[in-house]
């Protein structure tokens, strides 16, 4: 059924979208590592 076929592309759709977002997310927080760090020592 195409319905079906749609449904499921919209969740592997959506899992590379959120695979993507959690990636994005982990690469930008290396850059405030060192200032958290920083913070959780005062």
């Amino acid at each position: 059924n195409d319905k079906e076929d749609n449904e499921i592309d919209a969740l592997a759709g959506a899992t590379i979208t959120g695979n993507g977002v959690t990636a994005m997310i982990k690469e930008s927080i290396k850059l405030y590592k060192p200032y958290l760090q920083t913070i959780r020592k005062n």
